[in-house]
């Protein structure tokens, strides 16, 4: 299976050439686990990861100090700035709603993606699907669900992990260091992962503590749990796989994150709003 890149991976590595040169073999459960999915699984095999073009800027906190105006004005700014969907779900709300990477509201349709963070695959699309995100903030929910498939050794407590930070609204930006770092935790063993999980929240400014007891407790267990069961329910064969109105969508060739936003977008017009992911598989 082909690697993907780390750090800026595809912002500074894959130019349009060198994207439509990588083709990436989407992360699939091996065929002993379920001989069934194996002819439509194949048809995932050839998906290539999409060329983001430029690479986006981290956000930065305003500056303290200066003068009491300077900060009235900086405080103002931030008020006006678009709201990232920070609020802690119940249990049962990230069960039903997974983390959303854009602006979440009830009238929009929802795009789901099910992923594995320990995916080449879906550490390639990441970029992208922020990216796509991005673009159709105030048009479609883009949500993510987990998906940790066991082909891979460290998916599940990697999934814990962000759900883990999930419990301090800040699924988002853990999951982006989670992807970055893969190279380092999935060759890690059971006892040093979670030290390493834990400094990661720590670089995102997480409670460690709290933290640490949220990854080994029983509601983020139950929601990973509840994730991957719906996915098996929609029988998906892989991992990046994107859902809309509880059916799963056809990326066809995905060539560049415009192609995904246009997929997307389609997929998610005539959706009922909806993020719950039961249904019927198209």
């Amino acid at each position: 299976m082909t690697s993907h890149p780390t750090g800026s991976r595809l912002a500074a590595g894959l130019t349009a050439a060198a994207c439509c040169a990588l083709l990436l073999t989407s992360c699939l459960p091996s065929s002993d686990e379920d001989p069934s999915t194996e002819d439509s699984a194949s048809a995932q095999d050839s998906a290539s990861a999409p060329d983001t073009g430029s690479e986006g800027s981290p956000s930065q906190d305003p500056s303290e100090g200066g003068s009491a105006q300077a900060e009235d004005s900086a405080s103002a700014q931030d008020s006006e700035a678009p709201q990232e969907d920070t609020e802690v779900a119940g249990v049962d709300q990230a069960i039903e709603d997974g983390y959303a990477l854009n602006t979440a509201s009830g009238d929009l349709p929802v795009v789901t993606m099910y992923t594995d963070y320990e995916c080449p695959a879906c550490g390639s699309f990441h970029p992208a699907v922020e990216q796509v995100a991005e673009e159709l903030d105030g048009e479609v929910v883009v949500r993510v669900k987990n998906f940790p498939l066991s082909m891979h050794d460290n998916a599940v407590p990697a999934a814990h992990a962000v759900e883990a930070a999930g419990r301090q609204g800040e699924a988002h930006e853990y999951a982006s260091l989670v992807y970055d770092d893969v190279d380092e935790w999935s060759e890690l063993s059971d006892g040093e992962l979670e030290g390493r999980f834990v400094e990661l929240a720590g670089e995102a400014g997480l409670d460690e503590q709290r933290f640490r007891e949220d990854m080994g407790s029983s509601d983020v267990e139950e929601i990973v749990e509840q994730h991957s069961q719906q996915a098996e329910d929609l029988e998906l064969t892989g991992t990046p796989s994107f859902v809309a109105d509880g059916r799963a969508i056809d990326l066809g060739e995905i060539g560049s994150a415009e192609d995904l936003r246009d997929v997307l977008r389609d997929a998610a017009e005539g959706s009922s709003g909806s993020s719950s992911d039961s249904g019927t598989r198209a």
